[in-house]
């Protein structure tokens, strides 16, 4: 947090917080906004995507299998989600404050990727946001975070599970409204996440 002290330092700084889900990105972004504050910075937190907005409501539809965007669109969509809250992060980066991100720009990357799609498209289209200065990579194997789903199905109620441990999929015409919890619901693969961890146009990108 030192450096953050720079004399003549204006601009705000922001982290990024990536991963699959249930690897602890909310955890540790909680945690670093926790610390700042104690020294004394002033620290605005967002979560990607976020359903509560127009943008963020049809992607709520699409994953729930409400709308039938396909990859390239979907994504579009997520990035356009992150715009909705460009002059407020622009807002606190310009005033000096910091900002903490659970997903961020490599996400796109990471589930686009995944889905077949060109990851320097997926790049180029985020280039509207500001950067991240660090983009912090939660490693954890996909076979850790089944083991916690797993944990949180036998010891959480459904709409717990539904609500804290996976994100709505798609799921075919006529199934039920609450899909099983398995390794399935997870969409990207930890080889795309490594994929991530090495593109250093990701700005300061670190493995946890």
């Amino acid at each position: 947090h030192d450096r953050a002290r720079t004399p003549g330092m204006t601009r705000g700084r922001l982290v990024a917080f990536e991963g699959l889900d249930q690897s602890g990105k909310q955890t540790q972004a909680l945690r670093l906004r926790q610390a700042l504050e104690a020294d004394g910075l002033t620290v605005v937190s967002f979560d990607f995507p976020d359903y509560a907005t127009p943008i963020g409501a049809e992607i709520g539809a699409r994953l729930r299998g409400q709308r039938t965007f396909p990859p390239d669109c979907l994504q579009l969509l997520y990035v356009a989600n992150r715009c909705e809250h460009r002059p407020a992060i622009e807002a606190a980066l310009g005033a000096g404050q910091w900002v903490v991100c659970d997903r961020y720009l490599a996400s796109s990357i990471a589930y686009g990727e995944a889905q077949g799609l060109d990851p320097a498209w997926l790049a180029l289209i985020q280039q509207v946001l500001p950067p991240a200065d660090v983009t912090v990579l939660l490693d954890i194997a996909p076979e850790a975070v089944d083991a916690l789903t797993a944990l949180m199905v036998r010891t959480c109620s459904p709409a717990c599970v539904r609500a804290t441990c996976v994100r709505p999929r798609p799921r075919p015409a006529g199934t039920s409204s609450t899909p099983p919890v398995t390794a399935t619901t997870l969409p990207a693969t930890s080889s795309a996440w490594s994929a991530v961890g090495r593109d250093r146009t990701l700005v300061g990108t670190e493995r946890w």
